[in-house]
């Protein structure tokens, strides 16, 4: 009975590295939505899963224990799943990745992850008509309206406070590089997705800029950096029974 509740307690104590996990094998499983071509089986992840666990840090203290497997984890997923993904989706999958990893942990909404996807696509001028028509376009003021009412506290009176300092968010807008310019009145209370989030709604065309700065942010630079195929560590990683396919694609 009492070895029972001993590995009853380390079984609970673990649970952080299994949450991790689930979020990751989704996010896998999920890809093959983007193009069939990306099908990942479970025990292929199970492979990684395994691996991180024999493979990463192994300090005394369970703590940092379980911290050094989720980050390894993360890391391994990572890199073994951009390497067979084509070029133009490997920043979606990090920044899924990233997302995915602070709603599980409750540092984003639902909300807020919802109107980076949708932005202002669901409302209607006439409902909600331009206040800054001769410098803003329609399809940004939609998402100024949108993210002013779905999303996180820090936009919830976005319409006044751009009302109020309309040059200086005109000058930002205008930006060559908006997602690293100062944000007018706010600056100091964005988080990096509320960040994010902003230059989607205002800067489409900056927007993949800010997302790799928001996944360095949450999840450290090397996930936003290209990976480059490390042929070494790959066949480690084979065995006599799993084939290696490369696909050589034009260009």
């Amino acid at each position: 009975e009492d070895t029972r509740k001993r590995i009853a307690a380390a079984c609970e104590e673990y649970r952080p590295v299994a949450a991790r996990g689930s979020v990751l094998y989704f996010l896998m499983v999920e890809m093959s939505n983007v193009n069939p071509m990306y099908q990942t089986s479970l025990p292929q992840f199970l492979g990684i899963f395994d691996g991180a666990i024999q493979d990463s840090e192994k300090p005394q203290l369970t703590t940092k224990r379980i911290g050094c497997i989720i980050e390894f984890l993360t890391l391994c997923t990572f890199q073994y799943v951009v390497r067979g993904l084509f070029s133009k989706h490997k920043m979606l999958f990090v920044l899924l990745m990233a997302c995915k990893i602070q709603m599980k942990a409750k540092q984003l909404e639902s909300s807020a992850f919802d109107a980076l996807l949708k932005g202002g696509g669901a409302y209607n001028l006439q409902d909600k008509p331009n206040s800054f028509s001769a410098w803003m376009s329609t399809k940004a003021w939609l998402n100024c309206v949108a993210i002013s009412e779905q999303s996180p506290k820090a936009f919830k009176q976005l319409s006044e406070v751009i009302t109020r300092n309309d040059t200086a968010w005109k000058q930002w807008m205008e930006n060559e590089a908006a997602e690293r310019f100062p944000v007018p009145d706010l600056n100091e209370k964005l988080e990096p997705f509320d960040r994010l989030l902003l230059v989607r709604s205002l800067r489409e065309d900056r927007t993949m800029l800010a997302a790799s700065d928001y996944v360095s942010s949450v999840l450290g630079k090397e996930f936003a950096e290209p990976q480059q195929l490390d042929m070494i560590k790959l066949i480690k990683e084979t065995n006599g029974v799993t084939p290696m396919v490369f696909i050589l694609s034009q260009g």
